[in-house]
């Protein structure tokens, strides 16, 4: 983990500059800040994430990639981001915990993150199963 002791400046980011920019943003971020990616590859007969290093992002902008293996910028101490704080999260928050919410339909889709080591896909949103 990057020791932020001592430098104390963070951006804290939410992505709302276009219709469903937080089903992707995230991915995107991680390469900007990182400069790498997982592609997931059959090795011996297993699916595995392997980190593929960039130096520039993909478009043709080719901005560059990996600031925080950017030593010009060790003045920024975190980036803290989500793209689950949106109005659909308060929508569902209500019913998740079983509140009637009359006249509504509420389907919810999508993968929570795997712990299981090695994992390289999420586990299935599923009705009517407990989230992990």
């Amino acid at each position: 983990m990057h020791d932020v002791n001592g430098a104390p400046f963070a951006i804290a980011l939410a992505d709302f500059h276009a219709p469903a920019s937080m089903m992707w943003s995230r991915e995107a971020l991680l390469g900007y800040l990182y400069g790498m990616k997982a592609e997931i590859l059959e090795v011996d007969g297993q699916r595995v994430a392997v980190a593929q290093d960039s130096d520039r992002l993909l478009g043709p902008s080719r901005f560059p990639a990996g600031l925080f293996r950017n030593g010009d910028r060790s003045e920024l101490s975190a980036i803290i981001f989500t793209n689950a704080c949106a109005l659909s999260k308060f929508n569902r928050v209500a019913r998740t915990w079983g509140a009637p919410v009359p006249d509504s339909r509420y389907v919810r889709y999508g993968k929570f993150y795997d712990r299981t080591e090695g994992a390289v896909d999420g586990v299935p949103i599923l009705p009517g199963r407990p989230f992990p």
